[in-house]
């Protein structure tokens, strides 16, 4: 629906989100400070290893996280852009939607979150039909079994690492040799792509 609609982005919004008044405004400024971001993650259970890109007129630190994954898709931008590669990307699922939303190594949108959330959860968001935290953690698997998860953490941090280290080396294209820079790129998204498969070939051995 948004992709046939006039709109350059949009807000999806989870049903146990609280509105702030000033949504709209911050999300204006937000993309007005990184105009060629695709998505912007709005509300994160955590924050770790977090690297500023820039601020907004409001004070919303805009940046990257070096560990994850951060939780939650429950309030974020989109771009139409970002929602061309997402939907084209996404249309099989390996993972949790939220945790496959961060990964923007594998569906190739420029991904980044705010510091500190700009909504939170209503009281109803412990209300659930599908399983508690105590359900989650009983259905965790242990010891050598949760070898996979281990390794699969690993290669997510190694691609994160690189995702930041390639968006920042398109963000400072002029500043180098433009040669250099396609060389460099070109390199970061191989490298990009074999992280993927070894993480989808985790996934298979769990």
């Amino acid at each position: 629906m948004f992709l046939r609609s006039p709109f350059e982005a949009s807000i999806i919004i989870e049903d146990d989100v609280e509105i702030v008044s000033d949504l709209l405004e911050r999300a204006s400024q937000i993309l007005v400070a990184v105009p060629t971001v695709d998505i912007v993650k709005l509300f994160n259970h955590r924050i770790r290893g977090f690297r500023r890109i820039t601020t907004t007129i409001s004070g919303d630190e805009i940046g990257r996280c070096l560990h994850g994954p951060q939780g939650s898709a429950a309030c974020y931008i989109v771009t139409r852009n970002g929602a061309r590669k997402i939907t084209t990307a996404m249309q099989i699922m390996a993972f949790p939607f939220d945790v496959a939303l961060e990964r923007g190594w594998d569906h190739g949108a420029n991904i980044v979150t705010v510091r500190e959330n700009i909504i939170e959860l209503s009281r109803h968001s412990q209300n659930t039909q599908i399983g508690t935290r105590a359900d989650y953690r009983a259905t965790k698997f242990s010891g050598a079994r949760r070898l996979p998860t281990h390794v699969l953490r690993v290669i997510d941090i190694c691609a994160r690492h690189l995702t930041n280290s390639l968006w920042t080396a398109l963000r400072a294209e002029d500043a180098i040799h433009p040669l250099l820079f396609r060389v460099g790129t070109s390199l970061g998204r191989f490298a990009l792509r074999r992280i993927n498969v070894c993480s989808m070939e985790t996934v298979l051995i769990r």
